[in-house]
């Protein structure tokens, strides 16, 4: 039988429905995690190759950012599948036959084609397999050219594709790699039609892709014969090419084009608690759409541990001393502490603080973060305080120490024995010059005030008052005397007075901003206009005015709403504190100030 007037091969191209396999995350690297998709239709359909930019990542019905979107080419199971039949054999003017040329284009493909690890190669015939999952091309090939059977004496049948098919389902290929089989056969004999509907849908159902080339004439293309070769290239995404005896063969390369391929996508997580979740990756226009199987991951917060703190620590003097409580030794402490995860899942800080009786007394915003240091100079009683280290990372979660008590004790000197012999005289000796001093500044004023001179000038005053009329006094207000005192809390008991904030008028706005504030404070978290202080019959009112870090009376945020202060309040803008105090408007000379114990 000829194949003559068809002039150009038959061609069906699959049409699929478009989906993505996503596997579960790697979440090894919490938060940024890892996941590899590929598109779930066969190879050779449109709309295949996937970009970034086209595409959406769901976590748990959340978008996340996309990282890092890698393509990559895992390869292909190839399987050669042989349907001996006489039209194999038939010599053109030439003496070339249909055989020679199919061997002709795989050794071309061979030679030409860059197989990669994962690829493996196999060859099937009626007498069943004669090369089965090789990685050696060469060796393959060769089998493919010592296969010479005497075709014109074999009867075509489904036993090659149903051997086939059967071992590819079975074979387990890494992810990525796409399963390829080419079946060379004669149209199928009426009584094959129905198993050949069943081995369509085995093979569509394993995800294997098969192409055909048909010999035989035209005419079976268009009956029940011909339909069912094209539905199992059509219904697996494969195509059918029909052999009419003069076009040339495909080439294989086109079919594994874009085979194997798969795409390696990192994103940034945004889960913040235990549980199992999904994974969506989906493109703009909803085409490609993929789900995998629910991952579990184990979300926890930083845990920080105190290495070894001390029970007590003794303020001592050293061997020369000041006579100051600051100046006692040791003036800080290290607290040092160890950082775990307990999810497994290390990841940066964004700061460490640390707490001294609920005040922040220390903080690091970079490395190191486990070492903080407790300033020692502001105790000036000895007693217990509880520390506590509290870290915040990346994440946003947060978690601290147990509340830790130390005691801190000061070892002052006894002020009897620092006075030594020599000092002991040091001191007589100018007790008695300054006794000296005295009496002879009391003879000279009484001497001056016994001379003639000076009594003339009683005299002349005495005179004079009785003659003056006498005129009503008046008294002024002494502009800009203050009317209360902030003092740092940082400041100690011997420069409270030239570190603290007089308040000297009856509205007094506070912040960092000359042009908005008349009280100046420079910290970055006090803002140009920060907060503001009123006086009203001799009445004390601060309020804040919309500030970002805000203001706080005895720690409580205070509103816009004036809150009424009293005496010893700690207020703070931002993270800068200060104690409040008051002078007696009445008798400001009379007032005291007591000493304070700064809090932080």
């Amino acid at each position: 039988m000829l194949w003559v007037g068809f002039s150009l091969p038959w061609r069906v191209q699959a049409q699929v429905e478009d989906t993505l396999i996503v596997l579960p995350p790697d979440v090894t690297r919490f938060p940024i995690l890892s996941t590899q998709i590929k598109p779930k239709q066969m190879p050779g359909t449109e709309g295949m190759l996937l970009r970034k930019e086209n595409l959406s990542v769901l976590e748990d019905g959340n978008g996340v950012e996309i990282i890092d979107f890698e393509k990559h080419r895992a390869g292909v199971h190839f399987s050669l599948v042989i349907n001996g039949d006489r039209l194999l054999d038939l010599h053109d003017a030439a003496g070339e036959t249909p055989y020679d040329r199919i061997q002709l284009v795989f050794e071309s493909w061979v030679q030409k084609h860059r197989f990669s690890s994962g690829e493996t190669l196999t060859l099937i015939t009626q007498e069943g397999p004669l090369v089965r999952n090789s990685h050696e091309s060469d060796s393959w090939l060769q089998a493919l050219k010592n296969y010479q059977p005497n075709f014109r004496s074999m009867v075509p049948d489904l036993t090659s594709l149903e051997m086939a098919l059967k071992l590819a389902e079975e074979r387990v290929v890494p992810f990525g790699v796409d399963k390829v089989l080419l079946y060379i056969t004669p149209p199928p004999k009426p009584e094959e039609i129905g198993p050949l509907y069943a081995l369509a849908e085995s093979a569509r159902a394993a995800e294997i892709q098969v192409h055909v080339w048909m010999f035989g004439e035209e005419f079976f293309l268009y009956n029940d014969q011909g339909k069912a070769l094209i539905n199992l290239a059509e219904s697996t995404g494969g195509e059918l090419f029909h052999y009419n005896g003069g076009d040339p063969f495909p080439n294989p390369e086109n079919y594994f084009e874009n085979s194997g391929v798969y795409y390696d996508l990192t994103f940034k997580s945004n889960l913040r608690q235990e549980g199992t979740y999904s994974l969506v990756v989906e493109s703009a226009d909803k085409e490609l759409y993929g789900e995998s199987s629910g991952f579990y991951i184990n979300v926890q917060p930083p845990k920080p541990i105190l290495l070894s703190p001390p029970s007590s620590v003794t303020r001592s003097a050293p061997q020369e001393w000041d006579g100051s409580v600051e100046g006692l030794e040791p003036s800080s402490l290290s607290i040092e502490f160890l950082l775990e995860f307990p999810d497994g899942h290390p990841r940066d800080l964004n700061f460490s603080r640390l707490y001294v009786d609920g005040n922040i007394v220390d903080e690091r915003a970079q490395e190191p973060f486990d070492s903080l240091k407790w300033n020692l100079m502001t105790i000036e009683e000895p007693g217990e305080h509880l520390i506590q280290v509290r870290v915040e990372d990346t994440l946003g979660l947060s978690g601290e120490t147990i509340l830790t008590p130390i005691r801190v004790g000061l070892d002052l000197p006894d002020p009897d024995a620092r006075l030594t012999i020599q000092r002991v005289g040091l001191i007589v000796f100018w007790a008695i010059l300054v006794a000296a001093g005295l009496v002879l500044i009391v003879w000279g004023i009484r001497y001056f005030l016994g001379s003639a001179y000076v009594q003339k000038i009683f005299q002349k005053t005495l005179e004079f008052q009785q003659t003056a009329p006498v005129q009503e006094t008046t008294t002024r207000e002494h502009q800009g005397k203050p009317l209360a005192n902030l003092i740092p809390l940082s400041a100690g008991i011997f420069d409270w007075k030239q570190l603290a904030l007089k308040i000297t008028k009856r509205e007094t706005t506070i912040g960092s901003d000359p042009a908005h504030a008349n009280l100046i404070l420079e910290s970055e978290d006090v803002e140009g206009l920060h907060a503001r202080l009123l006086v009203e019959n001799d009445i004390f009112w601060l309020s804040d005015c919309d500030s970002k870090s805000g203001s706080w009376v005895n720690y409580d945020p205070i509103s816009s709403q004036p809150v009424q202060l009293h005496p010893g309040d700690i207020i703070h803008f931002g993270a800068t504190g200060f104690r409040f105090t008051v002078i007696d408007l009445d008798s400001p000379p009379s007032a005291t100030i007591e000493k304070y114990e700064p809090l932080s």
